[in-house]
């Protein structure tokens, strides 16, 4: 029995020098890889900390019971004095367990780190950073061998280059190597460029930002989907005017826009976003990622800035019910109802903006006018020999004043051009056949819009539409002035264009409507025109 004793004392001795010399060995290890700027590998490093956390305390545990046990067997007259040095020896391991595996699971981030090899070159190492709210830190290395392992910058290709490739599941080449920034700040990016290697055509461009914590971005799907919708549009409607917007950093692509031309171009613009959509679905890159198609609407033709736009999200295995549950021949109709909804309330809102803006500018007008009066009042004054008759001439004027501010203000509707234009409407279009449609532009100026037809300039076919704009309140203050233009643009919405068909010019006060005669902006108008508006 007693031999036994020695030979499993022997064991746990040589248990736990093994495990102080493997526990010396990974942290000498670690050091001196550290010193050199590489670090260990994470199976090596997890061992170290296992290895101190664990496996010596348990080694010196094991070992101190043997001893303990084997003095209580003797007989001397040190029994007691050994035996309460053991246990004190036994308790300092069980504390030093204890606060070992409290810091190897709370406090220490790399005993929790997790490896993941992204390619040949590149791991990505996952860890948490120390205390309560604990941080997730992903890092990027160089595998060398199965012991060490080097630090990547974080916009080094490799990086990039495997970030790409674990998004995408496809092998890329990057190239081309800059600085640049985001669009929405200053913060600097590192740009490459970039493409497949099974399909060298397709350039798009990948970004690592240097803000902490690095994101990276790359507009692979814009550029694929932009390609693939611009093959599809040449074929079938080679007249609309498809484009791409701006990419969160200079230099990248953005997300895909179709322009809508107006009103009268709803219907068709919708069955060629549906069109695109439907071919786009067809592809099976399309299952797992997805993309957004915008259409502009514009209020005001082509040649003038949009109204809005409407998105569309399609794709990836979150996609909206719009695109996966409905069926694709709906898809036309449910994107019409999109854009007239999104134009009407776009005229809400303008007209809301516009009748502000009016008010404010008739307000302003009108203070100017009391302004210039009550000038020139008291310069009659000062030069004036008869006082009494130049009371008479103040009170006069004041008068005045009064009543043209309460013409303006009154509810006969021709403060604001939309009361002006019903006037020159009735007397003007009416009689020729014109029905009209009330609408705003972009920057919240009415328009209305008279007719639409299209027409031929020899071999080119055009689309003409004939609408009374509003220009502004003329010199005087007394009337309200219109241009009517007829435009002409070619069926794929690009300027060809714009005729100037006459000047108007309506009385706020009485309704009269004046023609200016003239069809271009340096043309005199006619005298019953300049005598109403004071303009020439």
């Amino acid at each position: 029995m007693k031999n036994k004793n020695i030979t499993f004392r022997k064991i746990t001795l040589i248990f736990l020098l093994a495990c102080i010399i493997l526990t010396v060995s990974c942290f000498s290890l670690g050091w001196l890889a550290h010193s050199t700027g590489l670090s260990l590998r994470g199976w090596l490093s997890t061992s170290s900390w296992i290895l101190a956390a664990a496996g010596l305390p348990f080694s010196l545990e094991l070992f101190c019971l043997c001893r303990l046990f084997g003095i209580l067997e003797r007989e001397n007259t040190r029994k007691i004095l050994a035996r309460a040095g053991i246990a004190v020896l036994l308790l300092a391991g069980v504390i030093y367990t204890l606060a070992a595996m409290l810091f190897f699971i709370l406090l220490n981030p790399e005993s929790r780190e997790k490896e993941v090899r992204l390619s040949s070159d590149v791991i990505q190492v996952t860890r948490y950073s120390s205390g309560y709210n604990s941080e997730k830190i992903i890092s990027y290395y160089k595998p060398i061998g199965p012991i060490f392992r080097k630090e990547y910058a974080f916009d080094d290709e490799p990086v990039v280059r495997s970030v790409l490739n674990t998004r995408y599941n496809t092998t890329f080449i990057l190239s081309e190597k800059a600085i640049t920034n985001k669009i929405d700040s200053t913060r600097p990016v590192t740009l490459y460029q970039a493409v497949p290697a099974d399909n060298p055509e397709l350039v798009f461009h990948a970004a690592a930002e240097w803000d902490a914590p690095h994101s990276y971005y790359d507009d692979y799907t814009e550029v694929r989907t932009y390609l693939k919708a611009q093959k599809y549009a040449l074929q079938y409607f080679p007249q609309r005017t498809l484009s791409s917007q701006v990419g969160p950093v200079t230099g990248m692509t953005g997300a895909l826009t179709l322009s809508c031309r107006g009103d009268w171009d709803i219907s068709s613009c919708a069955m060629d976003a549906a069109g695109i959509i439907s071919n786009l679905l067809e592809d099976p890159f399309y299952v797992l990622h997805e993309f957004s198609l915008f259409i502009e609407y514009g209020k005001y033709g082509s040649s003038l800035e949009n109204s809005g736009s409407i998105e569309l999200t399609f794709g990836g295995p979150d996609s909206p019910p719009l695109i996966h549950q409905q069926q694709r021949a709906e898809l036309p109709e449910i994107i019409e109802h999109m854009l007239k909804d999104a134009m009407r309330q776009y005229d809400q809102t303008a007209q809301e903006k516009w009748e502000d803006q009016t008010v404010q500018e008739t307000q302003e007008e009108l203070l100017t006018q009391n302004g210039q009066e009550e000038s020139i009042t008291q310069d009659t004054q000062e030069e004036s020999i008869d006082r009494s008759d130049t009371s008479q001439k103040h009170e006069s004027a004041e008068t005045a004043s009064t009543e043209w501010t309460a013409s303006s203000v009154d509810s006969d509707g021709l403060l604001t051009p939309e009361g002006a234009f019903d006037k020159l409407y009735a007397a003007v279009f009416a009689p020729e056949g014109y029905a009209y449609e009330c609408t705003y532009n972009a920057k919240g100026n009415f328009y209305a819009i008279l007719s639409e037809w299209e027409t031929e300039n020899g071999e080119q076919k055009l689309h003409v539409r004939k609408t009374a704009v509003y220009d502004r309140i003329s010199t005087n203050g007394k009337c309200q002035l219109f241009v009517c233009y007829n435009e002409y643009t070619t069926l794929d919405g690009g300027e060809w264009n714009t005729e100037i068909d006459n000047f108007y010019a309506v009385d706020r006060k009485t309704g009269k409507v004046t023609a200016g005669n003239k069809t271009s902006w340096s043309q005199p108008a006619s005298k019953a025109y300049q005598e109403a508006t004071g303009d020439k």
